[in-house]
């Protein structure tokens, strides 16, 4: 068995070190079929120093979430904030790119993805007020920041940067449900005709992401018009 951390550092590095295997499992793996045993056995440690650092399985899996999302949000500030304000003449090509580009983040993130699938229906539901308060306090703050990002680069989303990506969050949980094809499907959906129902997770996002964008654009312009009058 792994010895026991003593001081502040190796707490740390022991917390870090579960979230990363924890992480790992579910890359591959469902929520569901995980236990805390599981966890700890691979880590070389008993199933109770785990509830040293998480208290339950929830609260485990939604500080994975916070430090995928943690890490997603940085990158794509990183990104906007490296690109100077978009000229308008350029508009319809950079919101193809812009959309492509957080597609492909999430695509490449997909224990992101499955934390956004299960966190309404599996995490929240079992977890302390005081934590919920914590998670939610912390995300508010990570999306008011890339909002702020968001509208320095698309100056028509003015005001509507955390929306936007409320509504990414929503669509990602949708893109991924719909492109979660378990092995018996594949099969079914290897016939031509059904071939519609077979879905790319990086395509449909990219392709709604597209469409929302445009829409919120043509919003913001019938505004500016209707003032104008």
């Amino acid at each position: 068995m792994t010895k026991r951390a003593l001081n502040e550092e190796q707490k740390a590095a022991r917390r870090a070190s579960i979230l990363q295997q924890t992480s790992a499992l579910l890359a591959s793996r469902d929520y569901s079929s995980i236990t805390l045993v599981e966890i700890a056995k691979a880590l070389g440690l008993v199933k109770g120093t785990l509830y040293l650092y998480f208290a339950t399985k929830e609260e485990l899996f939604l500080s994975v979430l916070e430090d995928e999302l943690g890490r997603w949000f940085a990158e794509v500030r990183t990104m906007l904030d490296a690109n100077e304000m978009v000229d308008a003449r350029k508009l319809e090509q950079t919101l193809a790119q812009l959309c492509a580009t957080i597609a492909r983040s999430l695509e490449q993130r997909p224990v992101l993805v499955k934390l956004f699938i299960i966190l309404n229906v599996e995490l929240e539901k079992d977890l302390s007020e005081q934590r919920l308060r914590s998670f939610k306090t912390n995300t508010i703050t990570m999306l008011k920041e890339a909002a702020l990002s968001l509208e320095r680069f698309l100056p028509f989303l003015k005001g509507q940067g955390q929306f936007f990506f409320l509504a990414l969050h929503a669509l990602a949980i949708g893109s991924g449900h719909l492109s979660n094809h378990s092995p018996a499907a594949l099969r079914v959906l290897s016939d031509p005709h059904l071939a519609a129902f077979k879905l790319d997770f990086g395509q449909i996002l990219e392709s709604v992401l597209y469409l929302l964008l445009q829409g919120m654009y043509a919003q913001s312009e019938a505004a500016s018009t209707f003032v104008d009058r």
